[in-house]
């Protein structure tokens, strides 16, 4: 079992600490950008601070940061209200395994019910089962009324 755990708001000052993370992230769901498609440290700053497009935390345990989570915020008419979506949940190898997902989700519950937030979603490669354990264990539900589709909008 993990010992101390924090949510740590990443700041402009911490960015760059966070970014070796969201790149093993992206290396190990398999998240391809075409070279330079994507400028992640700016695509992330929007998320900093009081942001109304959502937050990113540090995953702080006994003092050293062993990964990350965002949330970003939405509303919708269908679930009454404002609504969030983790939109990346990354921890070390190292540091899995040891219960450390679930407290973290522990953590952030108290901060989105605070924020008004009335459902909070995610995605989950089916293949990783152990991920969708952790998410079913933390009462998440899968639901697939309808098929979740995206467009890419070019300017």
């Amino acid at each position: 079992m993990t010992t101390n755990v924090q949510l740590v708001p990443v700041t402009d000052g911490t960015l760059t600490d966070l970014l070796p993370f969201v790149a093993a992230y992206h290396d190990f769901e398999d998240i391809d950008h075409a070279a330079g498609s994507i400028d992640t440290e700016n695509v992330l700053r929007p998320l900093l601070g009081d942001s109304a497009h959502g937050t990113v935390w540090f995953i702080n345990q006994d003092g050293q940061n062993v990964g990350y989570i965002a949330i970003c915020y939405s509303y919708s008419i269908e679930f009454g209200g404002k609504t969030a979506m983790i939109d990346e949940f990354f921890v070390v190898p190292a540091a899995r395994g040891q219960g450390l997902g679930k407290r973290v989700l522990g953590l952030l519950e108290p901060h989105l019910i605070h924020q008004d937030i009335k459902v909070l979603f995610l995605e989950v490669s089916p293949s990783n089962t152990r991920a969708r354990n952790l998410y079913q264990q933390a009462g998440f539900e899968a639901y697939n009324k309808y098929l979740g589709m995206a467009k890419h909008l070019q300017p």
